[in-house]
This record gives structure tokens, C-alpha cells and sequence, in this order.
């Protein structure tokens, strides 16, 4: 967003008014045609310098006239060195002498009267004078005055000088000037913001610097906040507290916010000397300010791709001062690298609201509802219960009215049970059209009656949807006896209560009984069965290779765990999630972990070049605050060299706690081994994350390849690689299965794969003989 001068009021380089609005002051005051008022014309002329000097100098006497000829006098520059002042009422000779002699007093003061020579004329005019009129006899006095050598001359005078240019004059536009910028300081405040964890952080540090800098008082940044319609301060540094304070000048209308970017100069800036200038900007601000105690202050407006987005303000609470070229300068600077830095925030919260809210609904995800819900039972003695709830044909709505549609039922399901919240009640959308709920009651009945008035609002969406078929909606329903419960017990009481009624036509509700408990007892038998087959050694390690498709050789593989029962072969989908939800999938992953360590010594001491090995590393090691020295020590206890082990973490754990497993990551990567994000693409902060995560590999998610992909698929995925081979990430493709497959990855740039198409995972002994020497190909 640019401000022309013809639509600021104030002259960007003397603070004084401009043409358009001294005329407007001028037509407030309304006298009688007794009454004269007083004129002014003050021309400098300044003897031969360079050209930042003089504008210094005219910065200067804009700021001495304000001092010598206060409110209500009107001061405009009508010329490049030339000032129109206008009085309302009659001054005498002696009261014109007194200030001119004062201004004069204050030119000397400031040691730039001896490089210069003031040319003043006097006259006085009447209520029916327009502007032009006032302006043409101030400068018949002015004229006069040079042509008889006379620093002033008070009357008016009937001769015209057609030789030359009547006043106004053109103005140099004033535009803020590089040079004047004191760039250390701003390559300091740069290396602040972008040495911190959080832009927020950085935005708050640059605030206190730039308060130490300025030597002022207050420093905020009054930013237009579209939720709720107004501006409020979202930064701000106080050192000195203001004369009023009250949480009203924290923040103000929308109308008046955006009102206010109407007043700043060709340059974005207000800049007040004292604050009398700040009423020629706009009153209310002046009102607002005066109750802070402001004496002087800067004002810088900050956008966002153009648009308005609010200000910056410094506030000096004690001293009438001139701000500099370099102040301004640099305070100009600043504004822009904020306003930056104000878009960066932005995105780093919308990402935080990425991994807590789903982007569809604005639900909680599952996790802020685990630790939201975890908190609230310890501390809340009521009754509570745990429900969750879908509903059964949402299948048919997304086949029959499509996904876009699908989608309006999930927003609708979410607002319906953001209706009947109470207080320190919660939802969160689980996944697909399932969402888990947790309520307060006094008895059954009354639980009851809340869960049919859900099933009823639901019902009533097949209506307002226009639906040609009625919507089913089924509750699982689990009432807390131990609210020491882990969360996912919980969880899984009520699915299976909701399981139980799959099969019903109708909306229903069922709660988590004695025989849903005898349920879980099999379960419970099931994990020991699982957990004494782990310690009798009947876990094994698969391993597939990862292929260089232009040499169609392995270079790497992935260690993957399978369980052998006998003469059967079971795949991890059979018992991983009961691993991760009884709490033994640390002792799996370091089992997984050991086995390649051994199989890499293995090569080693047979004088075999190792290929790397990738292990996956689950939710559970990134919370466990000694997990890098336990992965090290495996390592020097086989003794390999630790870049040949790769962690692979996925998506959905990086979501879990981003900042922990950031720290974890780096840990990791600084102890030398390689990190990769494993099913890459599946969730919707891949690109926010990745940005984050010190990773070497991506792995692209299988269900790119397990569908035709149109041309804007292949877009993205094809920019995504060129991406990451422009961060130095290498990119692998897991499941491909066909040498169509293989084509698509030649045609997107992708030179690594991973799938049944090379080898399905296979035990060591069998895979041996194929790991040394070129895979078969078709012909791309």
C-alpha cells in the first residue's frame, strides 16, 4: 500500500501542513468581518551546501516555527524553503516582532541562522479572503521585503510581481533515504528474529531493542486482528508506565483502525515533534495519546502483501524532540522487516493451529483432547463420561453427493456439538466421521437425555442438508469409573460400546458394559500371548531394499519386523497398535535397532562395503528424554559407524509434540546419524514440518502410487521433489509394484524406490544373493 502526498495532510520532511490541509484549518475559523487575522510568509534562503544539509536544516525550521508560533497558528510549506503561516486574529507590530525575534533566537540557538538569510512579509486579511487571496498578499509583503533588502516587511502592498512564479511552489518529494540508515543496528534486529525458536519470540526481543535504541518509553504493535473485528497491541516493551492506564488504548474499532491508515504520510509514517502536530493528523488519536502522557512519538504503518495491517509506535513520555534523518530513516527500516516478521508469525501459528485444530471442522485434534482431558479429570470431581460417535452411512454421502458435501456434513456434525459444550467439556474430531466426546453428569438419566438431543440434531442434518436419505448416528458411550484410566482405554471402552450397534438401521447409543469388559480381558490375553512370543525370540527381522532406478542397484534397506507363529509368517498390522497401546513398542523398536547393528557388523567383519539400514523410531523413544544416548550406545556396543543406521519418524508422530521431537531430531542428527520422514504427504502440515525437521530423506507415502493421479497430482508431487533435492533432501518412493510406477517416477525426477516391483520383504539368508548386483527391469 502507497500514500501519495496529495492524501497525507502533513508534510513528510518539516511535519508542517500542506496545501489541501491548511486550507481546510484556515475554513474552520469563522470571524466576523470586523476581525482581521494575521498572514505570514517566511522564505529561507540558504547559502551554498550540500543538499543533505540543507534538508536537515529545513527539518529543523519546521520544528523551531512549531516552537516559536504555537497552536492555533497554522504552519504549511508552501515552497521548498518557503512557510505560509496564518493566525486567527490581529497581532500588532510588536507582537510580530516578538516572534520572529523568538524564531530568530532559535535559529541561532541551533547554529544554522549564520547559513542562511529568513526573508519575512507581514499582512493582515479579513473572513471573505479565500486562500489563494491570503497567500498572494502575504507574498506581495515577502516580495517586497527582497526586492528593498529588508528581512521584513509588515503591510500589505498593492505591486505585483509578474516575473516570477506565484507561490505555492512544487515541492521536492521527500522520500526516505538507505543512506540514512544505521545498518548495523538493523542487521542486529535481523539476526534477533531469526535466531529464535519462534518468530514471536524474535518480534518481542526486537521491540525491547528497539526501545533502547530510540531511548524512548513505549514501544507496541497495534495489529488488525480478524477474528474479532478490531485492532488490538500484539507486542509491546514499556519502560515507563503511561499517565493513564487503561485497557481501552490496548485496542480499538475496526472502523477506526482502518480509518486511521488514511493520516499517514507519502513515506507510511506519522512523525510528531511535540505532540500539538499529532491533533493535525487526526483528533481522536491526539485524545488517545495525550492520555497516555505522549510528549513526542514515530508512527509507522505495516502491511501485508499491500494491505493495511496496523502499526508501530514509539512513545516518548517526557521529552518534546526532533526526530532525525537517521531515526526515521532506520525506524522506517524496521517497520518493513516487522511487518515481515508479523506475516512469518502468522504462518508459524496457523501451522501450531494445524497440529491442534483439524483444518476442516476447527475440532481439536485427538491429541489437544488427550491432554485437554487428562487435566480436566484430575481436577474436576463431577461424573463424566467418554462417548464416541459417527455416523453410519457417511460412506453413502461422500459416493452419492461427493467429498465437497462429505465435508459440509463433518462441519455441521462439529458445530452441532460445539452448540452443546458446557463448561470444561471437549470434542475432537478422531478421524474420518468419528468424534470422541467427553461430558459431565449428575445421573444416567440426565447423561441419556444429552446423548439422544445429539442423536436428534444430527437426524435433523439430513434436513437442512437436503439429503435424500436420513442420517444414523451411532454413540458409543463409556462413563469414567477410574479416571486414572489411560485416555486410550477410555477411548477404546467407548468403540467397542459403539461397535456393539454397527449393525442397527437406526440412530443408537450403547454403553460400555460387563460383557464389553470380558471383551477386553481376551484382548488383554491376546498382548500377553504377543508379549511372551517377543521374549521367546519368535519376532524376526525383514529387510526390503531401497533401488537407485538409473543403476537399478541397492544402495540401502529397511528393517522391518514380522512375527513367526509357527510355519505363519504374521505382518506388524497384526500386532503394532497393541505394542504401542500396552507400551511395549520401545522394547520392539530397539529389538528392530539391535538386529540391523548386527547385520552391518556382520558385512564389516567380512569385509563386506555395509549398506545402510533404516529403523523406524515410534512416538514413544521421541518422548523419552534419554533416547539419543540409548540409540548411541547400540551402535558402540556393535561397533558400526552410526551415519549407516537411518531413523525413519512418520508424519503423524512429528504432530504429537513438535517441539519435543524437534529437539530429539537434532540430538540425533548431531550424533551422526540420518534422519527421514517416513510416510510423507499423508497428513497436512508435511511442508510446515519438513521445514522444521533436519531431515536427509523423505519418503513418499505409498498411497500416492495405489491410485491413476490426474496432471495437478503429478504437479505437486513432481515440484515436492524438486523442492527437497533443492534442500539437499533425498527423496525415495515406498510401494511401487509396476513398472508404470517406475515410468511415473523417471517422469517426476525420483531416481529411489522401494517396493514389490524390486522385492518384497524377505529374511537376510534369502536375500543375499540379489542385494550385490543390478535388479531386472523392463524397459523404461
Amino acid at each position: 500500500m502507497k500514500h501519495s502526498a496529495e492524501n497525507s495532510k502533513i508534510d513528510a520532511l518539516t511535519r508542517t501542513l500542506n496545501i489541501v490541509a491548511v486550507k481546510k484549518e484556515i475554513a474552520k475559523y469563522g470571524k466576523a468581518d470586523a476581525i482581521q487575522d494575521t498572514l505570514f510568509l517566511l522564505h529561507h534562503h540558504f547559502t551554498k551546501m550540500a543538499f543533505t544539509r540543507v534538508k536537515e536544516d529545513l527539518r529543523l525550521c519546521g520544528f523551531l516555527l512549531h516552537a516559536a508560533f504555537p497552536y492555533p497558528t497554522c504552519i504549511a510549506r508552501v515552497g521548498n524553503a518557503t512557510f505560509f503561516l496564518y493566525h486567527p486574529g490581529y497581532l500588532d507590530k510588536e507582537q510580530v516582532l516578538s516572534k520572529l525575534q523568538y524564531y530568530e533566537h532559535l535559529l541561532n540557538k541551533n547554529q544554522i541562522y549564520k547559513d542562511m538569510q529568513v526573508t519575512c512579509g507581514v499582512c493582515y486579511t479579513d473572513s471573505k479572503s479565500s486562500f489563494e487571496e491570503m497567500l498572494e498578499k502575504a507574498e506581495g509583503s515577502m516580495r517586497y521585503a527582497r526586492a528593498h533588502d529588508l528581512h521584513l516587511y509588515i503591510g500589505e502592498v498593492s505591486e505585483r510581481y509578474e516575473d516570477t512564479k506565484p507561490y505555492p511552489h512544487e515541492i521536492t518529494p521527500f522520500k526516505i533515504s538507505q543512506k540514512d540508515v544505521d545498518a548495523f543496528f538493523i542487521f542486529q534486529m535481523l539476526e534477533i528474529l531469526y535466531q529464535n525458536d519462534t518468530m514471536q519470540k524474535g518480534i518481542d526481543q526486537v521491540i525491547d531493542h528497539i526501545c533502547a535504541y530510540f531511548k524512548v518509553h513505549h514501544v507496541y504493535i497495534m495489529t488488525r486482528d480478524d477474528r474479532n473485528r478490531e485492532f488490538h497491541i500484539s507486542h509491546e516493551h514499556i519502560l515507563k508506565k503511561s499517565l493513564v492506564m487503561n485497557d481501552n488504548l490496548k485496542k480499538m474499532s475496526s472502523f477506526i483502525g482502518e480509518r486511521y491508515q488514511e493520516v499517514f504520510d507519502e513515506n507510511g509514517m506519522i512523525v510528531c515533534n511535540r505532540m500539538e502536530e499529532l491533533k493535525q493528523y487526526d483528533v481522536f488519536m491526539e485524545e488517545r495519546q495525550r492520555l497516555r502522557g505522549v510528549h513526542s512519538l514515530m508512527q509507522h504503518m505495516l502491511v501485508e502483501h499491500g494491505a493495511y495491517i496496523g502499526y508501530l509506535t514509539l512513545l516518548d513520555l517526557e521529552n518534546v524532540r526532533m526526530w532525525t534523518s537517521q531515526q526515521m530513516a532506520t525506524f522506517h527500516y524496521l517497520s518493513h522487516i516487522l511487518s515481515m516478521a508479523l506475516q512469518q508469525e502468522r504462518l508459524e501459528k496457523e501451522s501450531e493451529a494445524l497440529s491442534q485444530y483439524d483444518h476442516l471442522t476447527d475440532a481439536w485434534k485427538l491429541d489437544r483432547f488427550k491432554q485437554q482431558v487428562t487435566e480436566d479429570l484430575q481436577v474436576y470431581g463431577e461424573a463424566m463420561a467418554l462417548l464416541t460417535l459417527d455416523i453410519k452411512n457417511f460412506k453413502m454421502i461422500n459416493t452419492d453427493y461427493g467429498y465437497t458435501y462429505g465435508n459440509r456434513i463433518l462441519v455441521a456434525m462439529a458445530q452441532i456439538l460445539r452448540q452443546i459444550m458446557e463448561s470444561h467439556e471437549s470434542f475432537a474430531r478422531m478421524n474420518a466421521d468419528i468424534f470422541v466426546v467427553l461430558l459431565h453428569y449428575e445421573s444416567q438419566a440426565e447423561l441419556q437425555q444429552r446423548i439422544e438431543d445429539i442423536i436428534r440434531r444430527m437426524e435433523r442434518m439430513a434436513d437442512t442438508q437436503n439429503l435424500a436419505f436420513p442420517i444414523i448416528c451411532m454413540i458409543g458411550v463409556y462413563m469414567i469409573k477410574e479416571k486414572n484410566m489411560p485416555l486410550p482405554s477410555m477411548i477404546d471402552h467407548a468403540n467397542s460400546a459403539r461397535k456393539k450397534i454397527k449393525m442397527y438401521h437406526k440412530s443408537s447409543y450403547a454403553f460400555f458394559d460387563d460383557a464389553d469388559e470380558a471383551s477386553h480381558r481376551k484382548e488383554h490375553h491376546f498382548i500377553q500371548d504377543i508379549i511372551a512370543a517377543f521374549h521367546n525370540n519368535e519376532f524376526i527381522v525383514y529387510y526390503q531394499p531401497k533401488v537407485h532406478i538409473p543403476t537399478r542397484r541397492c544402495y540401502g534397506l529397511e528393517a522391518l519386523i514380522r512375527w513367526k507363529r509357527g510355519n505363519e509368517i504374521i505382518g506388524p498390522d497384526t500386532f503394532i497398535s497393541l505394542f504401542e497401546k500396552h507400551g511395549y513398542i520401545d522394547e520392539l523398536d530397539m529389538f528392530v535397532l539391535k538386529q540391523a547393528c548386527m547385520q552391518i557388523n556382520t558385512w564389516i567383519d567380512a569385509g563386506i562395503e555395509p549398506l545402510s539400514i533404516a529403523v523406524n523410531i515410534s512416538g514413544v523413544h521421541l518422548r523419552d528424554p534419554d533416547i539419543v544416548n540409548k540409540i548411541v550406545n547400540v551402535c558402540q556396543y556393535f561397533d558400526i559407524p552410526r551415519n549407516l543406521i537411518e531413523l525413519e519418524i512418520t508424519e503423524s508422530v512429528m504432530l504429537e509434540d513438535i517441539d519435543d521431537v524437534m529437539k530429539k531430531a537434532i540430538a540425533l542428527k548431531q550424533a551422526g546419524f540420518k534422519l527421514s520422514m517416513d510416510d510423507f504427504g499423508t497428513g497436512f502440515s508435511s511442508l510446515s514440518i519438513l521445514k522444521k525437521l533436519p531431515v536427509d530423506i523423505i519418503k513418499l507415502d505409498r498411497e500416492f502410487f495405489q491410485k491413476v493421479m490426474d496432471q495437478r497430482e503429478k504437479i505437486i508431487i513432481s515440484n515436492v521433489i524438486h523442492m527437497a533435492q533443492q534442500l539437499n533432501i533425498n527423496v525415495i518412493s515406498e510401494g511401487i509394484e509396476t513398472i508404470e510406477h517406475i515410468r511415473f517416477l523417471q517422469e517426476i525426477g525420483c531416481e529411489e524406490a522401494q517396493g514389490f516391483y524390486f522385492s518384497k520383504p524377505l529374511p537376510m539368508e534369502e536375500l543375499d544373493n540379489i542385494l550385490w548386483t543390478p535388479f531386472e527391469m523392463e524397459e523404461l
